[in-house]
């Protein structure tokens, strides 16, 4: 299963046009030749990048973006980033795992991406999002920032049993920060479990 996050920078139709033109790079290149082999995550973004740079178009705006793959016959995963937020790791047994795997954002210049592999234990979580969650402010004006959503992840996700339950958790949690303050940027995010159904 290949699953992605992406963020446009800007507003507008400049944004909406650049999220499209990935969204469908990214289902062309997911999969290669009549094997259907699903492409490894840093080629789908290298990739796109060069397409996006090919288009040479004036003031396209920059988008970040995060692709993993996972295989759900051994339970690896395969991850890639293009400057997107790093995703968070919590594994059942042990300490959390923020994945500070390095990547530049798709169309500014031809880079290579690099990868990251590791297996999915039961019970493990795994958090992508958008900057929307780092950046969502309260009445005071104060940013809920990264460190919280590390130390929120870390403390909390052990306690939630499904991706549901995280994306509830997480979902009032940031609710709950905000409190009548509306929302100052999109709050994008993305949660995987390996869960045993009971």
């Amino acid at each position: 299963i290949g699953f992605y996050i992406a963020d446009a920078m800007g507003h507008g139709v400049p944004a909406s046009l650049l999220t499209i033109f990935v969204k469908k790079g990214v289902r062309a290149k997911e999969i290669t030749g009549k094997s259907y082999r699903l492409v490894p995550p840093n080629e789908v973004l290298a990739r796109l990048n060069i397409d996006l740079i090919d288009q040479q178009i004036p003031d396209l705006p920059f988008i970040t973006m995060a692709y993993m793959l996972f295989n759900v016959q051994d339970r690896t995963m395969q991850f890639s980033r293009a400057g997107h937020p790093y995703p968070l790791y919590i594994p059942k047994v042990g300490k959390p795992d923020f994945w500070q795997l390095e990547g530049s954002l798709l169309g500014v210049f031809e880079t290579q991406y690099r990868q990251q592999e590791r297996q999915m234990n039961p019970g493990d979580k795994l958090l992508l999002y958008t900057d929307g969650l780092s950046e969502a402010m309260n009445a005071d004006g104060k940013r809920y920032g990264q460190e919280n959503i590390e130390c929120w992840f870390a403390a909390s996700a052990v306690r939630c049993r499904t991706a549901e339950e995280v994306k509830a958790a997480l979902a009032e949690e940031i609710k709950r920060f905000r409190g009548t303050r509306p929302l100052n940027d999109d709050q994008t995010f993305l949660t995987v479990t390996n869960h045993t159904a009971t």
